[in-house]
């Protein structure tokens, strides 16, 4: 019975894959920040977190992740990006039944644009374009080794008087043998109105290592086909001393020819775990375009173990 559920799983992913390939290839796309990343952890480690468990940021990256979530918890992050721009996001997870439920709260604003015609020429007054999301998702556990889990997502974009709606799931699986995951996750299966949402299709590896009664290693990499976009493989590291001391680093190299100068695709952060209190702090460069520097404050009910560090 439990590989008949999870071949059953599996084989939906694939066909809601295929399913939202033949959307995209036909509409153009909207919504690209939807591909941003959660988490200053995950950034400092290259976003390669599909088959990492037991963190909130997995509402984003793999809802089968929220299984192993044993305690409820708030983590809250701002991402400072480029010129005016900035992604602020809050996370929760309540474990609930055989699994965990997980929500997203995301803000992201673009600053303040002159008004200009259809022909460039100024108008009066400035427009404050801003992106909103939710996410509602749950994870569960079908076997001992074997997660899924779902997620619905809501968008909505603002350009001065115009708006723009839309709606996306996400669908994810998790094995676990040993100190090996891998895991499996399609990014953003549906559409806004007549676009398309930019489905993201990733598969990852990650090893967890004792090394010693109070060192820890994991070791991640992902590959991720962004659907008119191209093909990203990721890689990171996290050093873990006590369960209180964090230190990661990542790197994700692009199939295309980057056009952009200067140091870009590394990553790096530092995190420090008091009790229930974490903070998490990840800096990643994107060339000449600027740095993007992250900050997550998270707070864990209960013994706050629910991190796999």
């Amino acid at each position: 019975m439990k590989k008949i559920m999870i071949v059953f799983v599996l084989a939906a992913v694939f066909f809601n894959i295929r399913a939202a390939e033949v959307i995209n290839e036909s509409a153009s796309l909207a919504f690209s920040f939807m591909n941003i990343g959660v988490g200053a952890r995950a950034a400092g480690m290259g976003n390669a977190f599909t088959a990492i468990s037991g963190d909130l940021s997995s509402i984003y990256w793999n809802p089968a992740g929220l299984s192993t979530i044993k305690n409820p918890g708030v983590s809250m992050t701002y991402d400072m990006m480029f010129v005016d721009t900035s992604y602020q996001y809050i996370l929760m997870g309540f474990p609930a039944g055989p699994g965990t439920f997980g929500f997203d709260l995301a803000y992201l604003r673009y600053g303040s644009f002159e008004l200009r015609d259809q022909n460039g020429l100024i108008l009066s007054g400035t427009t404050n374009p801003y992106n909103i999301g939710a996410i509602a998702a749950y994870g569960m556990k079908l076997t001992p080794e074997f997660s899924a889990g779902a997620a619905v997502k809501y968008v909505n974009q603002q350009v001065s008087s115009s708006s723009l709606t839309g709606f996306a799931f996400d669908l994810g699986a998790v094995m676990e043998e040993g100190f090996l995951s891998a895991g499996v996750s399609a990014q953003n299966i549906g559409s806004a109105g007549d676009f398309a949402v930019p489905l993201d299709i990733r598969a990852g590896l990650a090893a967890k290592i004792d090394a010693g009664e109070k060192n820890r290693v994991i070791i991640s990499v992902d590959a991720s086909y962004l659907l008119k976009g191209s093909v990203t493989i990721n890689t990171g590291a996290e050093y873990a001393y006590s369960d209180m001391l964090f230190a990661r680093a990542g790197y994700a190299i692009k199939a295309e020819n980057s056009t952009l100068k200067g140091l870009s695709g590394l990553s790096g952060g530092l995190g420090i775990k008091l009790n229930q209190v974490a903070f998490d702090y990840s800096i990643v460069p994107y060339g000449e375009l600027g740095t993007v520097n992250n900050f997550t404050l998270s707070y864990t009910f209960g013994n706050g173990n629910n991190k796999e560090k």
